[in-house]
């Protein structure tokens, strides 16, 4: 009992404070993943492990409960309407810190909660939709507006193997060069496919108040995301083909746009 004890005491909880010093956030973890989590299943490609139920990288690490507290005085704000099951990932506080976010993973897909900080509200924002294969899966907006990578209605594809259609070949020079060597990596046309099913998203703007979706990109494999200084503008990075069978997705060509 002793070093049972040992074994599964809790984590010390992760701290955050918002920019403006006026909160605190305290979330949860346990030491160890369960058996029935790293028995998930787990696609490696370029360079990332998916897990292919949920459009979430595999085996990321969670928090299991999430205190609120006023600052410098550490008064806590009482939460209600919380998922029963917490598993919290990618909390942030809003820029004006009046609401905070997070991602609540699901074994089916990731959706996007909102506490309202003033009283403590907790709202589904966004059903099972996110994905978080590649960077945040949101991003705060100005005007009362968040932005999410959505893969819409998409589900696990077929793991079916299929013939080549084709050999897989590489050019080369001639000339001894040094390289590095990654895990991972693409081998042929059909992880190129794959590939493409769970990391491309569309971008979706969200009105806070409303709840009222609309499209601003269309489905591609974005990198990165950047709003500018005034939320005018977003600049986004997006993979393009050809991909390579020797480098991880960080340095496939990409398009700024």
């Amino acid at each position: 009992s002793e070093i049972m004890a040992l074994a599964d005491v809790d984590a010390p909880p992760l701290t955050q404070i918002s920019s403006k010093n006026n909160y605190m956030a305290l979330m949860a973890r346990s030491m160890y993943k369960s058996l029935e989590e790293l028995a998930e299943d787990e696609l490696r490609l370029a360079g990332l492990r998916i897990n292919p139920e949920n459009f979430n990288q595999s085996r990321s690490r969670y928090y299991t409960g999430l205190e609120l507290q006023k600052l410098p005085g550490a008064e806590k704000i009482a939460i209600t309407g919380l998922p029963a099951s917490l598993k919290i990932q990618q909390f942030t506080f809003a820029p004006d810190e009046k609401s905070c976010a997070f991602v609540q993973v699901g074994e089916q897909g990731l959706s996007l909660w909102i506490i309202n900080i003033d009283n403590g509200e907790a709202r589904e924002l966004v059903g099972p939709q996110l994905n978080a294969t590649i960077g945040s899966p949101y991003l705060w907006g100005k005007d009362h507006k968040i932005y999410i990578r959505s893969k819409g209605d998409r589900g696990r594809i077929s793991n079916k193997k299929e013939l080549a259609k084709g050999p897989a070949t590489q050019d080369a020079t001639g000339t001894v060069a040094p390289a590095r060597t990654y895990q991972d990596l693409l081998r042929n046309q059909q992880d190129e496919t794959v590939f493409d099913h769970y990391a491309k998203s569309a971008i979706v703007a969200i009105d806070l108040e409303t709840g009222h979706q609309k499209e601003i990109l269309p489905e591609a494999i974005y990198k990165r995301l950047s709003l500018s200084p005034d939320g005018q503008y977003l600049l986004t990075e997006e993979v393009q083909k050809p991909y390579s069978y020797t480098l991880p997705y960080r340095s496939f060509p990409s398009r700024f746009n």
